[in-house]
């Protein structure tokens, strides 16, 4: 047993007893301060398929409180504590004490002005120790504390502006090593009324003294957005990143420790889209450039350019064209490439229409495009052309007209789609491909539930310069029902089955889910019991067969609150048993 174990407990005890109310007040001078917190204790009891069993106790507990200095609008202050024990053994030897304790604090000033600044303070004690085991490595004490402290003033302004300027400092440090770093920040959020600008600074400093490492960030970043009518808009970014890293490591021999950095982009982008139009244009550009520098090695760099433009013209509410340019440069030093590539293309999707009074709504579809690209001496011209066509049935079986508000349909949907790629130049390609796809839907809602079920499959094959076809069918059952006021039941079946004859596979894959709920079991109120089973099995050697079954009972009466959960897991074969108990009590 843990050694801070019996002392805490006997606070536990004590504070159960002594708290009945759900919040309560202390006197702090004219302010109220308004306490709250939780008292608990959770084990658990692992066992795995290598016949290891690990148990693990804990007690755990936290305080918070919040209140206002002179006025709410003054000033508001918020604190908490946690603290938290464990204790976990193993059974083949070896025990782990923890022992984590946090402590928050926030102050909130002038929370309501135009001008509030906010301070946040947070601190943690961790110790572990590590004592039986075999291997000597592990059995050393793992301490480290962590520190973190951050302000925030942010600005509000007549018209709408906002500023923010953050500082925040924060240390990790154990036995071995040292963590420290220190953060500045501005953000201002300037609204006109055709124009927002953002405007972002942050740099970063921070030590390492396990590797004796300093590092320094630093991120600009402007951005505007343009609204010069309503149909048209322009955004423009830029941004720099800068890294700057020293490293200091005793070694025989002296290497490199020193590199820097930096990063620009910048972008423009334009949107016309008007309401009374059918034309919609974009286009911008995009570019960036990327410097490093590594003490003792060549420099090095990059840079590109991309841009890019377009359009789409709504010629009919059936009927649409489109086209579009895309470029782009790359310059890595020592070799540069180009590259290009356009298309155009069109767009015809018919209305729906009644087959013959047969209830099928039917639609077809085109798509057509001529594409070409080039680049680095390799230039390819190209031709698309998709036919599609559509059909779908409803049917509403059993009485409309019934109060018992039961209702049973039907679905049946059918598609095909041929698809034809054609592309020349120095890389030749004569492709034709097929899509046929069927699916049957059912679904009802009557005897106190709901229940759907799925039948689809498809079929796709390609032939010309590539060969092949792959099978997909699934198949899917689920049904909700509700047993009485209290209790229901839900569960459901999917299989699929996929045939892919290039490569010789076929893969089946099978999952059940079975559900079981009840809010007042054992006719105990507030006593809720969940009973979940999962059940999944794939075909292929390296798919995973898994079984899980995870029973939960939870109470709650007042303010204290109690669950237990046992999960039986097989994972291939392999099984894992897990008991976990949880008591809390609330103040």
């Amino acid at each position: 047993m843990h050694k801070g174990f019996p002392a805490f407990g006997i606070v536990v005890v004590l504070l159960l007893g002594l708290v009945d109310a759900p919040a309560w007040a202390l006197p702090a001078g004219p302010s109220p301060v308004n306490v709250s917190g939780s008292l608990g204790y959770s084990y658990r009891n692992l066992k795995n398929g290598d016949g290891d069993t690990i148990t693990s106790n804990q007690l755990f507990g936290s305080i918070s409180a919040r209140s206002y200095l002179w006025q709410p609008w003054f000033a508001t202050v918020n604190g908490r504590l946690r603290l938290t024990l464990d204790n976990t053994d193993l059974d083949r030897g070896g025990e782990n004490k923890a022992t984590v304790s946090t402590g928050e604090f926030s102050l909130n000033l002038l929370p309501q002005s135009r001008s509030p600044l906010t301070l946040a303070f947070q601190k943690s004690n961790s110790q572990v120790e590590a004592l039986g085991f075999r291997n000597p490595l592990v059995a050393n004490d793992r301490d480290f504390k962590t520190q973190r402290l951050d302000l925030t003033q942010s600005y509000l302004t007549e018209s709408g502006h906002r500023l923010q300027f953050r500082y925040g400092t924060s240390r990790w440090k154990s036995a071995r090593s040292e963590y420290d770093d220190k953060t500045y920040g501005f953000e201002g959020n300037w609204r006109f009324p055709k124009h927002r600008i953002i405007a972002k600074a942050n740099m970063k400093e921070a030590n390492q003294s396990f590797r004796n490492q300093y590092t320094e960030n630093l991120l600009l970043d402007l951005d505007h957005f343009w609204y010069p009518t309503r149909a048209l808009r322009w955004d423009s970014s830029i941004n720099r990143v800068t890294l700057d890293t020293s490293l200091d490591v005793p070694t025989l021999v002296k290497a490199p420790s020193d590199s820097q950095s930096e990063l620009l982009q910048a972008s423009s982008f334009f949107f016309w889209r008007p309401v009374d139009s059918p034309w919609s244009v974009s286009g911008g550009v995009r570019f960036s450039d990327l410097v490093a520098q590594s003490q003792g090695n060549v420099d090095s760099g990059a840079q590109s350019l991309n841009t890019t433009g377009g359009f789409l013209y709504q010629y009919t509410k059936n009927l649409r064209f489109d086209a579009n340019v895309n470029t782009t440069y790359n310059d890595a030093g020592v070799a540069e490439a180009m590259s290009w590539n356009s298309r155009a293309g069109a767009l015809y999707q018919s209305d729906f229409r009644e087959i013959l009074a047969t209830g099928f709504s039917y639609q077809w579809h085109a798509n057509a495009a001529l594409k070409k690209q080039g680049g680095d001496g390799i230039k390819t011209k190209g031709a698309s052309l998709t036919l599609g066509h559509n059909a779908q049935k409803t049917w509403f079986l059993g009485d409309l007209t019934s109060r018992r508000n039961d209702v049973t349909t039907l679905r049946l949907s059918l598609s095909q789609l041929v698809t034809q790629l054609t592309q020349s130049g120095d890389a030749e390609l004569d492709l034709t491909r097929l899509d046929n796809s069927v699916a049957l839907n059912w679904s009802q809602r009557a005897w106190g539930g709901t229940s759907f079920a799925q039948l689809s499959a498809t079929d796709s094959r390609e032939s010309g310069d590539r060969e092949s076809d792959q099978q997909l069918i699934n198949f899917q059952l689920t049904r909700n029902q509700k047993i009485s006021r209290v209790s229901s039941l839900n569960g459901g079946v999917t299989i699929q089955r996929a045939a892919l004859h290039a490569n010789g596979d076929d893969v089946t894959t099978k999952t059940a889910q079975l559900g079981y709920q009840h809010s007042r079991a054992f006719g105990v109120r507030q006593l809720r019991f969940n009973s979940d089973l999962n059940l999944s099995q794939a075909s292929l050697d390296n798919g995973v067969d898994r079984e899980e079954w995870t029973n939960r009972l939870a109470y709650r009466i007042g303010l204290l609150e109690t669950s237990m959960t046992v999960q039986l897991t097989s994972r291939d074969g392999v099984d894992t048993d897990l008991v976990y108990f949880k008591v809390t009590r609330r103040f």
